[in-house]
């Protein structure tokens, strides 16, 4: 999938260490859509070499996210995430 917009926000990089041992990190960023009427707020989360990419970016710079969609159930409840990879 793919959409466009502007960099409205970013958080900081988390790290980790899978429990396989690998260490990984992620940073989230939100864009805001350029949709006149009714724009909206969309955080993405980046890994890897995204994070190099997403690190670099600065508010209101303008983006085409291509991501996907995914949701996962926990204790009855649904929560959804959108990996960007490009």
């Amino acid at each position: 999938m793919e959409i466009k917009g502007k960099v409205i926000s970013k958080l900081e990089i988390e790290k980790g260490t899978s429990k396989a041992g690998n260490e990984w990190e992620k940073q989230t960023f939100v864009i805001e859509t350029f949709d006149d009427q009714y724009p909206k707020q969309v955080a993405f989360e980046g890994f890897g070499k995204i994070v190099e990419f997403s690190n670099k970016l600065k508010k209101n710079d303008e983006v085409t996210v291509q991501f996907n969609p995914e949701s996962q159930e926990w204790k009855g409840k649904w929560y959804t995430k959108l990996s960007a990879w490009k």
